[in-house]
């Protein structure tokens, strides 16, 4: 094997990328008179909470500033 080889075999995780998330599922058994049956439900994943994004001029708008006394 030459080196280009080991080098494509060093770099395949970077160029496959991450692998999918398991999604959470809830496994219900359910026992009735033909055997026992297995339900899979899925669970919903909930995003976390980001704030409002904040606008520039509204956040420097405020007029609780301190004022400067020009008589002096």
């Amino acid at each position: 094997m030459n080196l280009s080889g080991l080098a494509v075999l060093t770099l395949l995780p970077v160029m496959v990328g991450p692998l999918p998330a398991p999604v959470p599922t809830l496994h219900v058994v359910i026992c009735s008179d033909l055997g026992n049956r297995t339900i899979e439900i899925p669970i919903p994943v909930d995003k976390p909470h980001q704030p409002e994004p904040c606008w520039a001029k509204a956040c420097h708008a405020s007029c609780s500033r301190k004022q400067i006394a020009r008589e002096q």
